[in-house]
């Protein structure tokens, strides 16, 4: 990861960083932050800082700091996806 990641500035801990990656028109993702923050972990969503106007810079800078990533389709955003966090991440 570099340091350099503009992610990383704000959120420098990437052991508890969870990238979630929604659709930007239909998903509010305010409840799953908090949700997430429950069991220690900060939601990221590559819309949450400017950091870059090229969508693929964008992804790959939150990707690099964030060790956990969820993808979120809009058929499955239901609670149960919160319920395997602290297994996929070794807390469970």
């Amino acid at each position: 990861m570099s340091a350099e990641n503009p992610v990383l500035k704000s959120h420098a801990n990437s052991a508890f960083n969870v990238f979630v990656m929604t659709s930007f028109a239909r998903y509010d993702y305010r409840r799953d932050r908090i949700r997430i923050g429950r069991y220690g972990y900060t939601a990221l969503r590559a819309d949450d800082q400017a950091i870059s106007s090229e969508l693929w810079a964008i992804v790959k800078h939150y990707m690099e700091a964030s060790e956990l990533e969820m993808a979120v389709f809009e058929n499955s955003a239901q609670s149960e996806l919160f319920s395997r966090l602290p297994d996929q991440a070794g807390a469970g």
